[in-house]
């Protein structure tokens, strides 16, 4: 009898584990009610696998993807639009040769060091991240994805 009552209360807490609420949340890197609007400048790129240049098809992507995850109101490419902060990135690809089996291996090094400042030139938050891919392109953009990734929209689930 004490067997049963031990296993009934195991399943009963068991049960009323599963309902307890739990929270998700995101404060933000950046207070967002400060710094509402961004200006994205042209991504300087260097490295190996790139042309070394100022690359707009790339700031474009930054661009659309702040635009989609970040806590950001407003995101933008043109230097004649008011802005709260600007976002300065440089974008280093380099790519690695490995030769397995007489075949060659491509992998691509993407790693961004990426400054948020203020209008002025006052630091507001600066970091860096790197991503590795067997495709340029996406080595590039994974790398870009995570700057994005950084000033996501504080949320609470």
């Amino acid at each position: 009898m004490k067997r049963i009552y031990s296993l009934l209360s195991v399943s009963l807490l068991i049960g009323l584990s599963g309902c307890l609420p739990m929270t998700f949340s995101h404060d933000g890197e950046i207070d967002f009610t400060q710094y509402s609007s961004v200006y994205v400048q042209p991504i300087e790129l260097t490295g190996d696998a790139v042309f070394s240049d100022l690359d707009t098809a790339t700031q474009r992507y930054l661009v659309d993807e702040l635009k989609s995850v970040s806590g950001f109101t407003q995101v933008t490419d043109d230097p004649n639009v008011a802005t709260d902060a600007v976002l300065v990135v440089r974008l280093r690809v380099d790519q690695d040769y490995e030769y397995r089996n007489d075949r060659e291996y491509r992998t691509y090094s993407s790693s961004a060091n990426f400054t948020l400042r203020t209008q002025s030139g006052t630091t507001i938050v600066s970091s860096d991240v790197s991503d590795d891919n067997e495709e340029l392109r996406e080595s590039q953009e994974d790398a870009l994805d995570e700057v994005a990734h950084f000033f996501l929209a504080p949320y609470r689930i």
